[in-house]
Order: C-alpha cells, then sequence, then structure tokens
C-alpha cells in the first residue's frame, strides 16, 4: 500500500541539504587549515613571555550613563571566555584574553593561540602562555584562580588530549594537570570538565580542536568511563567523578538512550561549590535521530543527588544557556509551551519548579542576573539586530522595562561555530561588564563601566519606593491590587 504523501519531508529535506552544504564549508576551511599546517606550522613558542607591551585603549561608542573601552589592542583578534566566567582578576586589575591567529576558519590541531593578560591600570598586555587547544566561543578558555591573581588556568591540547594548565604568573612557571578544565571549584581545590574533544560531538567552539568532524567517533550507549572528571589542582591527578552512565541511571526515558550517542556539555558550580549543573546531549535518540537534543541535570560536589531539571522534552520546544542564578536556582532561556515565545526562567533546584522572570520580555542569549537586573546579549535570529549591530540587553523583570545598553558588531549571520558572540560577563564587583565584538574586521574586548547607569537605576527605585510608603492608605491598596 503507498504510503501518503507528507508534507513535512521536503522541508525536512531541504533542511537536511542545507545543513550538510553548511558542514562541508566549514570541513573545506577546516581541510585547508591542514594543509597550511603541513606548509608552515604554526610557531608554538616564538615570542618572549611575560613581556608586557604598552597599548592604549580607545573609546567606543555608547548612550549616556555608560562608558565603553576597547581594552585589547588592534594587532589581532582577542576574546573573553564565556558569560559565567569572570574575566577580572579577584583584584580587579588585571583582564585575562584569549589572542586567536584567525577568524576565518575553526582551529584544528597545531593551531596556537596566546593567553594575554591586560594591566588595566598600566594599560599594557603580556602573552604568559601558548596553547592549541582552544575554540572559537571560549578560547583556551582562561580562568583566574578565584583567590589570586598570579595563578591562571586554561586548557592546551597534549598529546591528543584536552587537559587543564596551571601558570603561576609570580614565578613564570606552569604546570600540566590530568583533566579537562571547564570550570573551577570557587574555593580553588580541583577543576571540573567533560572531555574536551568529545565535547565537539554536539557542538563546535567549546573544547580543543579535533583533526574532523568525521574523525570524532563516540559509541552509542552509556558510557562508564567517561564522564565528569574532576582534577586536584594541587596533585594534578584528575578522576572519574561520575561517569555518563551514572548521571543517566534514574532518568524515565534511561532506555531511549542505549542507541543514541551521548555526551556531556555545559557544566558549572554553585557559588559555594555544593552543586554542579551539567548539560547532557544525546544525537540519534528516536523521533529526531539526526538532531542534538539536550537536558539539563543537577548534583552535588561528590556525584550523588542526581536530579533532572529540564527534560528533553521540555527542552525541545526551545532553550538555551542555563547558568547558576544563586545557591539554589539557575536562570535560562526556555520555551515554557508550545507556540509561545522564549522567557527567562528561574529554575529551583530543590523543588524543581520553573517559573518565568517576566511575560513582559522576551528571552535571548546569554543571560545573567545581578542588581535585580538580567543582562544579555542576543543571536541574529533572535530578531532584535537592527543597523547598528546586535543589542546587549537591560531587562528590569519588576518592571517588565528593556533598554539596550549599547549595540556591537557581532559579524554576518550564519557563521555557525565561528561566531562572534558578546558574552557579557560582570566584573567581580559588579560593575563593569566585559564583551567580545567586532571591531573594523577583528575580534576585539570591550570594558563598559556600569556605574552611573546602575546609581541612576537605584536612585529611581528608591524613589519609587518612598512613593509608595508615603502614598495614602487608598492609594496604596489601589497600587498593591494592580500589581
Amino acid at each position: 500500500m503507498a504510503q501518503p504523501f507528507n508534507l513535512a519531508r521536503p522541508a525536512q529535506f531541504a533542511r537536511t541539504v542545507k545543513r550538510q552544504l553548511a558542514n562541508a564549508e566549514e570541513d573545506g576551511r577546516a581541510a585547508l587549515g591542514q594543509l597550511l599546517n603541513r606548509l608552515q606550522p604554526s610557531p608554538k613558542d616564538a615570542g618572549a613571555l611575560f613581556t608586557p607591551t604598552p597599548f592604549a585603549f580607545r573609546p567606543y561608542p555608547a548612550p549616556q550613563l555608560t562608558t565603553a573601552q576597547i581594552v585589547s589592542p588592534p594587532d589581532g583578534h582577542y576574546m573573553h571566555s564565556f558569560f559565567d566566567v569572570p574575566p577580572v582578576s579577584p583584584s580587579g586589575r588585571y583582564l585575562l584574553l584569549s589572542k586567536i591567529p584567525f577568524i576565518w576558519r575553526l582551529p584544528v590541531p597545531g593551531d596556537a593561540a596566546e593567553l594575554c593578560v591586560v594591566d588595566l591600570y598600566e594599560q599594557t598586555i603580556e602573552t604568559i602562555y601558548r596553547s592549541r587547544g582552544w575554540g572559537m566561543q571560549l578560547g583556551i578558555n582562561a580562568q583566574w584562580h578565584p583567590k589570586s591573581d598570579d595563578v591562571v588556568f586554561c586548557n592546551d591540547l597534549i598529546d591528543g588530549d584536552g587537559v587543564a594548565v596551571m601558570i603561576d604568573r609570580s614565578n613564570r612557571q606552569h604546570r600540566v594537570l590530568g583533566g579537562p578544565l571547564y570550570t573551577i571549584d570557587p574555593k580553588g581545590g580541583y577543576v571540573l570538565g567533560p572531555s574536551l574533544t568529545k565535547i565537539n560531538h554536539s557542538q563546535d567552539g567549546y573544547g580543543v580542536p579535533v583533526p574532523s568532524r568525521r574523525t570524532l567517533q563516540i559509541a552509542p550507549g552509556l558510557a562508564d568511563d567517561d564522564g565528569l572528571w574532576r582534577t586536584d589542582i594541587n596533585s594534578g591527578k584528575r578522576e572519574l567523578l561520575v561517569s555518563i552512565r551514572d548521571l543517566a541511571r534514574d532518568l524515565p526515558d534511561r532506555s531511549r538512550l542505549e542507541n543514541a550517542v551521548t555526551s556531556l556539555f555545559h557544566c558549572k558550580l554553585n557559588p559555594s561549590g555544593t552543586r554542579i549543573m551539567q548539560v547532557m546531549r544525546h544525537v540519534g535518540l528516536h523521533g529526531r535521530t539526526g538532531t542534538v537534543r539536550s537536558r539539563l541535570l543537577t548534583l552535588d560536589a561528590e556525584g550523588g543527588g542526581i536530579a533532572e531539571r529540564v527534560s528533553v522534552k521540555q527542552w525541545d520546544r526551545g532553550g538555551h544557556h542555563p547558568n547558576w542564578l544563586d545557591e539554589t536556582s539557575i536562570i535560562m532561556n526556555l520555551v515554557l509551551k508550545r507556540r509561545t515565545p522564549m522567557r527567562f526562567v528561574r529554575i529551583d533546584d530543590q523543588d524543581g519548579r520553573i517559573t518565568p522572570f517576566t511575560e513582559a520580555r522576551l528571552g535571548s542569549g546569554h543571560p545573567t542576573f545581578k542588581h535585580g537586573l538580567i543582562i544579555t546579549d542576543c543571536y541574529h535570529h533572535e530578531g532584535f539586530g537592527d543597523g547598528d549591530g546586535l543589542p546587549l540587553r537591560l531587562i528590569d523583570p519588576a518592571q517588565g522595562s528593556e533598554q539596550a545598553i549599547l549595540h556591537v558588531d557581532c559579524g554576518r549571520p550564519g557563521l555557525k561555530a565561528r561566531r562572534i558572540d558578546p558574552h557579557p560577563a560582570w566584573s567581580r564587583d559588579g560593575q563593569q561588564l566585559i564583551v567580545n565584538c567586532l571591531v573594523e574586521n577583528k575580534r576585539q574586548t570591550l570594558l563598559i563601566d556600569m556605574t552611573k547607569l546602575l546609581a541612576a537605576r537605584q536612585a529611581i527605585d528608591l524613589d519609587r519606593l518612598d512613593r509608595r510608603l508615603n502614598a495614602a492608605p487608598a492609594d496604596l491598596l489601589q497600587s498593591e491590587q494592580a500589581i
């Protein structure tokens, strides 16, 4: 019996062809990179380390109440790592950047990037390490020791494996650790992360280079010998904190995972280091076999207390970029009901409740919550851009209001893993934002001073509170009823 014609099949076929053509372009760029490396290998040890070079910060156009400066030199491509990683040192004096050698293709094994420290007081920059373990989205994932301006961590590709390196600026020495770095214990005792090569199976740009997408083979099923790795900073020894099989043991759809390829992606410790947030990804799940599908798990710092907080079914509706909001809750972009817009949501790690911050504003980009405000960027496809570039969005959930802090050039649409995401990250004192962008076709880093804007908003809030407290009882009752 003939099968009825399915109108969805031509559209699905067109999407598949479009995706394969885009992948072919990136594979071609990678192949050209491999050839160039064979003809002229990337010099890993060229140039002196720990030699400060002066350069002048440059102003960047910003609206009233904020000032912005370009705090990277115009001699190359610079970037900070991620929206949930403080790029400014504990004292507030230094800024960590990755200097990457190009932006026209993804890196392949052998390409070297530089770990750079910018002195925000003296306006100097120095290279302190060269690494071949980097990606287009996180660079070499440079991170400060939580309690020191002298100790810095990054990733490198050593003997085919992505591992953490610890650099001590005080004695100009480095030490290779045994396991991968994605996040650091807030007390400074260990680094934590999934495999930095296998992370590429679901998305390029966040781990270390692999020769090509075709060489990255992961067997279907739930691995006993891979998962989340914890590496002691003092000894350098790594241990498998929890395997992928252990993480999936109590999932309601566990039986469906045996035929899918499962890997780990973004992970993060809460502010005290007592709970871990872990994104798990699957390729080959029944129903949408060619699609990367995700879920969000949380667990305690010793690998127990595993709980699913966002299921595959919930994430399938639309969602991205979870991050710890505080000790017991997570902020994320998520579509709560089918055919409704994406919202900024709060996920309670104690009871699993998911609630929107506000119905008045759409979710986007890489959101953080500080000073009672959501700061985020956006992607081209999310519909917030205009002729001035993409906005950095400041949302007041209590009022349902929004303003653009400034607009930045993020390159053209369709760059996939080579896109230039702003990744707005707060300084540790909560007074500055550090942002990636393009300036004259080079990746650059901005520092935005938020002190005047935050003070002005606080004054408005205090004035609003004062008027409420001094309102007549009838007016106050009417106001409460309106809320």
